[in-house]
């Protein structure tokens, strides 16, 4: 049997949250949005459905409004994103303190995920690392 908690001023959030089997009861009307087999009612898929499509509308206006704002910044010469063939030169990636340490790292035996918890890394630049390393003692 779930929990049903009551959402009211007198339920700590914590409280509200801590359960993932919740099913939430309108104090006013005792609406449910759950029955007691852990349907979905209809009212809770009208709000479901409302919600998504107002998330999925911002989604589409801050979208435009972005991609609007760059085309503008283009015309007036402020933005012109990654220049084509822009790349790091290896010496200058080689010698960089975090890929010192990523490469010293690998050398003593560990793991690409081990790397990317403790340095807080991507596994893409380990990856890219041991390919480089790789070509360069070759």
């Amino acid at each position: 049997m779930s929990t049903v908690y009551y959402i009211s001023s007198k339920i700590p959030k914590s409280k509200i949250l801590s359960n993932t089997d919740i099913r939430i009861v309108k104090d006013s009307k005792n609406n449910e949005f759950l029955d007691d087999k852990g349907n979905v009612t209809p009212t809770t898929g009208l709000l479901v459905n409302v919600l998504s499509s107002l998330s999925e509308f911002f989604y589409h206006q801050n979208r435009e409004k972005t991609l609007l704002g760059i085309e503008l910044a283009k015309k007036q010469g402020k933005y012109k994103g990654r220049q084509p063939n822009s790349k790091e030169d290896i010496d200058k990636y080689m010698n960089k303190p975090k890929t010192k340490k990523m490469l010293e790292m690998l050398k003593q035996g560990n793991s690409v995920r081990s790397i990317v918890r403790i340095l807080e890394c991507s596994p893409n630049s380990i990856y890219k690392l041991k390919k480089l390393s790789q070509n360069v003692l070759n």
